[in-house]
């Protein structure tokens, strides 16, 4: 236990998952990867997946076929 734990308490453990950025060249390649990633965490204990698009033709053009993982 340091000084600033013991003047400040420990700081509780988050149980949020903190993702490096992603960078794709082509809308191609990005759409793949998010749908990729998507496919991915919905095989996983994750509770919910929050897609946020900018302009609503982004959405419209990233999800035309169905979600993975969606019941």
């Amino acid at each position: 236990m340091g000084l600033f734990d013991f003047l400040f308490g420990r700081k509780k453990d988050s149980n949020v998952e903190i993702v490096p950025d992603h960078i794709w060249m082509t809308t191609d390649a990005k759409f793949a990867g998010l749908a990729k990633e998507a496919e991915e965490r919905s095989k996983s204990e994750t509770v919910a997946i929050l897609l946020v698009a900018h302009f609503p033709d982004v959405l419209v053009t990233t999800w035309q076929s169905a979600i993975p993982g969606q019941r």
